[in-house]
């Protein structure tokens, strides 16, 4: 083996890998942009997010997303909700248009166990409220698989995510206690 015939053949597959990679961005760009940037979570609970300009709720009770907002006073608001938390998302609704906080119609998850289904509305949402500025998104509502959909959505599209802390005395919320925590902020 003669060193030409080596850098010959590293040519051939460095060009074999440029034609792949350009091949992966014109066929298949999320899977050459997941290589390069995998999951990374560089701001996880470091800051408070204390403003948002609109956020969509996952739903399961009505306490929590009233309080947050209440809170932090968001120019819109959509809701994500179940068969069965329907007629709260509705209410949500309601106490929305009652603070001067523009609400969009609830959104119906068919399957609450699917994580794929809750990521597609979620990012539908995302983009439908993208004008109104800053967006986040409360995981605090729904089912497990709901809040992680939510969650992957917020962070493919770069908006915060928080989380409503608070005791349960009673089963019930205690708004009292309770307090907005910053899962993650987009960077």
């Amino acid at each position: 083996m003669t060193w030409d015939f080596f850098w010959q053949w590293l040519d051939r597959l460095e060009m074999l890998s440029v034609a792949g990679a350009a091949a992966l961005a014109v066929f298949k760009p999320q899977v050459l942009r997941r290589w390069f940037t995998r999951n990374r979570f560089p701001s996880v609970g470091s800051a408070a997010l204390d403003k948002a300009d609109a956020i969509v709720f996952t739903v399961s009770k009505a306490d929590t997303p009233a309080w947050v907002m209440a809170q932090l006073k968001p120019k819109a608001v959509a809701f994500i909700a179940t068969e069965l938390s329907l007629p709260i998302a509705q209410a949500l609704k309601q106490e929305a248009s009652r603070l001067g906080i523009a609400a969009l119609e609830p959104v119906l998850l068919a399957d609450p166990d699917n994580p794929a289904l809750c990521r597609r509305l979620t990012a539908e949402l995302l983009v439908e409220l993208a004008d109104y500025g800053r967006l986040a998104v409360d995981v605090t509502g729904g089912r497990t698989p709901m809040s992680l959909g939510a969650f992957m959505a917020a962070e493919e599209l770069g908006a915060g995510t928080l989380y409503v802390s608070c005791q349960y005395p009673n089963g019930k919320p205690d708004m009292a206690s309770a307090a907005i925590v910053c899962i993650s902020t987009p960077t």
